[in-house]
This record gives structure tokens, sequence and C-alpha cells, in this order.
């Protein structure tokens, strides 16, 4: 297994890349990509292949801006997004602000999956 050491010098590049190719920055642009991503085939496969209910505790890791956590939360009370990334673009922050405007519940935390802050077992 191959250890790779996150940085917040590794993080600001990727948030000026993300920043160079455009990614959304506006509240539109932002419901646009997650009203896209809902209906894209990859979404589709999630959806069939895990079983979400109400009460199914999610983890999504290192999910950037969110997409996945943003849409399964309409299945389920209980989904965690972690991330080092606070960026406003493709971070958590952006994470909430699409949890913000779709009006869904997101809990979003700034940690690692190496020292996530929950008992074992506590995620489906």
């Amino acid at each position: 297994m191959t250890n790779i050491n996150i940085t917040q010098k590794s993080i600001k590049a990727f948030n000026q890349c993300a920043k160079i190719n455009n990614w959304p920055n506006t509240d539109e642009q932002f419901l646009n990509e997650i009203n896209n991503f809902e209906k894209s085939y990859f979404l589709k496969y999630i959806k069939k292949n895990l079983n979400i209910f109400k009460d199914t505790k999610v983890l999504e890791i290192g999910g950037g801006r969110g997409l996945i956590a943003n849409i399964l939360n309409k299945y389920s009370d209980f989904v965690h997004l972690i991330n080092l990334n606070e960026d406003e673009i493709c971070g958590l922050k952006a994470a909430k602000k699409i949890s913000y405007l779709t009006s869904r519940k997101l809990k979003t935390l700034k940690a690692n999956f190496e020292n996530m802050p929950y008992n074992s077992n506590y995620f489906d």
C-alpha cells in the first residue's frame, strides 16, 4: 500500500487548477451541476446497488464538492462528508453551498480517513 501525504500546498495547487478549469462558482452553476449529475448513469448505478433508506448512515470520504453526498441525502437523513479541502469551488465550502442551495441536510467535517472522529461500525 502506498501512502500519499496530502499537504496544504497540494490542496492549494488543486484548488488553483480547479478554478482555471472553470468549475462551478455561481449558485446557478452549482445547481445545474448537481441536477445533471443526478441524472447520470454513475449515480443510477450507485442508487441501484446500494440499499439506502432514511436511517442509513452514509459516509463519503474525500468527496470534494459533495455531489454524491448531496444527492444521497435525499434518501437518508444521516449523510456525512469528510474532506481535507475546504475550498469554495471544489471542497467543503462548495459541498455546504450545494447542501444549502438544495435544502438538503449534509454533515461536513474537515478530517481525513486515517483519523475519523467516528466510532467503529458507526456507518452502514
